[in-house]
């Protein structure tokens, strides 16, 4: 499973409405879960795939 993420982290996909490779989501939502942890925001936006 490893080497399939490897592979794809380049990938661009749709994510808030601005294109960013899979690499860059996972930053954005780990930014966001921890903001939502430490209550900086209201609510957490999940990503998911169509």
């Amino acid at each position: 499973m490893e080497n399939l993420w490897v592979e794809n982290d380049d990938t661009e996909v749709t994510h808030f409405k601005f294109k960013m490779t899979y690499r860059r989501m996972l930053d954005v939502q780990v930014r966001q879960l921890w903001r939502y942890l430490r209550s900086d925001a209201d609510r957490y936006h999940g990503f998911t795939t169509r």
